[in-house]
């Protein structure tokens, strides 16, 4: 880490309202989002039971290549259903592979070829608008993740399974 990052820790607070370093975290994600509103959480848990309340409900899917225990607690809490989809080698304790963590990408096209990503009866367009605005908006932020590069990226699905590499 460096000093300034080491500084940050030693200047941070555990204050809630009104701390410094709401401000500075505040100021850093609306610089990077166009969030009107930034709800900092103190964990991971927490975070997803905010995330999975406001998202999740009862006909919905989340795929992931394996949910935690609770994560998959926060999501089928609301009705919604987590579907775990791990690579084939991510079930085989004794196979070596570089790493079984990666979510079976074939098997997540064919589930949301079976279930619309998008349910139009809840999205209108200026939600979709929305979305729009905020992908562009990162995208126009990429030149600031210097150092890495896209290897390779499906037809399909690229957002959930591009590979990086540090550029040389």
């Amino acid at each position: 880490m460096s000093a300034e990052q080491w500084a940050a820790i030693q200047r941070g607070n555990e204050a809630y309202a009104g701390a410094p370093s709401f401000h500075r975290f505040h100021a850093a994600v609306t610089d990077l989002f166009p969030f009107a509103h930034v709800l900092p959480t103190h964990q991971g848990r927490a975070a997803e039971k905010i995330l999975f309340t406001a998202t999740g409900g009862v006909g919905r899917i989340v795929p992931g290549n394996t949910h935690f225990d609770t994560t998959r607690a926060n999501i089928e809490f609301t009705g919604a259903s987590a579907v775990d989809l791990p690579v084939a080698e991510g079930l085989r304790p004794a196979t070596r592979h570089p790493f079984k963590g990666n979510m079976d990408v074939a098997a997540l096209e064919r589930l949301l070829s079976q279930r619309a990503a998008i349910p139009c009866r809840t999205y209108t367009q200026s939600h979709m608008d929305y979305v729009i605005e905020v992908v562009e908006r990162v995208a126009c932020r990429a030149c600031d993740l210097p150092g890495m590069r896209i290897v390779s990226q499906p037809g399909q699905l690229r957002h959930f399974t591009a590979r990086f590499e540090p550029a040389r």
